[in-house]
């Protein structure tokens, strides 16, 4: 290695006036040839480093820019074994008990009346009465009070044991005319009577004198 490439690589400071003792030549001159080689070589590799460098960064920015993103793959599940339902044994059907039909109710005993002794007196229904006189004749009111001053008066008389009745008078409600009802009167065994109608075409009177009508005096 000559004097002067050692200078160079120890970086050994030169004594002040070093370079005008030397005869007058280009800076590239001063340098012995080997060194100026080996600089140029130096500078060779720094610029091809310089340019791997570059270019791998290029590459690098093109890949992360360009390159689709990666998709995530999800985990596979294993399928689910699908229980197979145990089949039931069918129970056999039951038989349904037939419902018994309802008990029907007594009809209470009862004798037909056939005289006016036997239905004689006053008898009632909620707010209805009625009064069988002796004379043959019988009074409607909605009052105890009121059967002396009745809102009709009817007459009556048996055919054996079924009773005719004809309007004799009324007031503030309809007239049944000549219209003439027919009924039987049933003698209960609680004391009690019963009115069934027959026939009548006034119903309003049929009405008010029909049903079941417990005693009062």
């Amino acid at each position: 290695m000559s004097f002067l490439h050692h200078l160079m690589v120890r970086q050994v400071r030169l004594p002040r006036g070093f370079w005008e003792k030397i005869p007058d030549r280009s800076a590239r001159d001063r340098w012995p040839a080997c060194c100026r080689e080996e600089r140029s070589t130096k500078m060779s590799y720094q610029k091809l480093l310089q340019w791997v460098i570059g270019s791998t960064l290029v590459v690098l920015l093109l890949v992360r820019c360009g390159a689709p993103p990666a998709t995530p793959v999800a985990p596979t599940i294993p399928p689910t074994a699908t229980p197979i339902p145990s089949t039931a044994t069918p129970v056999p059907p039951t038989d349904t008990p037939t419902p018994k039909p309802p008990t029907a109710t007594p009809t209470e005993t009862f004798t037909l009346a056939t005289s006016a002794e036997e239905i004689v007196g006053t008898w009632h229904k909620r707010s209805l009465y009625i009064r069988f006189d002796e004379d043959g004749t019988f009074r409607e009111a909605y009052s105890l009070d009121g059967l002396d001053r009745p809102f009709s008066i009817n007459s009556y008389q048996f055919e054996g044991t079924q009773i005719v009745t004809t309007e004799v008078s009324v007031s503030g409600v309809p007239s049944c005319g000549d219209m003439i009802g027919i009924y039987e009167i049933r003698l209960l065994e609680s004391g009690n009577i019963q009115i069934v109608t027959i026939k009548d075409q006034c119903h309003p009177r049929a009405g008010f004198i029909s049903g079941e009508k417990e005693l009062i005096r």
